[in-house]
């Protein structure tokens, strides 16, 4: 270890630089899905864990052309479809549905997302609170209120991988840590 020494004002503060495990997670996200028919499609990737964007879409032409990313969600004791459905529980939903009422050309559609690879050995609902925040961090999400402003959690690389338009390729939460630690301390 590194060790820093600050001064600041008559404090001593000892600051230990090392090397931490950068973890890696490769999500893969699937297709669009209209959020109307969450509830009763059959879809095995509605059934199980996951992460879930809440996207609205332009429809033109019966394609869905200029996208914004409202939400990003996660299920983990519940199903996808579950959790999704929880609108009463959902704030961001009551602020999704007034931009959809002032922008009728957009429909509400919700993509989900499945951890396909992990370097670690195991996979926790801590990985998967870690991963969320770092996404809404990191993609600043209209909708969501936690998260957006800091992010204090470890430091992970998110690959994102499949259809994941309206989000970032990569999410990498050391270039996130490293500045906040640099206007903290300045140097």
């Amino acid at each position: 270890f590194d060790v820093i020494f600050k001064f600041i004002k008559s404090f001593k503060i000892i600051i230990f630089k090392g090397e931490k495990k950068m973890e890696n997670v490769i999500i893969k996200w699937e297709k669009l899905i209209l959020f109307s028919q969450v509830e009763t499609l059959e879809s095995e990737l509605l059934d199980g864990r996951g992460f879930y964007a809440i996207i609205t879409g332009k429809v033109i032409d019966r394609y869905i052309g200029e996208q914004k990313l409202h939400y990003i969600g996660v299920a983990y004791e519940q199903s996808l479809r579950t959790r999704i459905m929880q609108e009463d529980t959902h704030p961001a939903y009551k602020e999704i549905d007034n931009f959809i009422a002032k922008n009728p050309d957009y429909k509400k559609y919700v993509r989900i997302g499945k951890i396909s690879s992990k370097i670690q050995d195991r996979v926790s609902e801590l990985l998967y609170r870690v991963v969320e925040s770092c996404l809404i961090y990191d993609n600043k999400p209209l909708a969501n209120t936690q998260c957006k402003d800091s992010y204090n959690g470890r430091q992970i690389k998110i690959e994102n991988q499949g259809v994941y338009c309206s989000l970032k390729k990569f999410s990498d939460s050391s270039k996130f840590l490293k500045k906040s630690a640099e206007s903290y301390f300045g140097y």
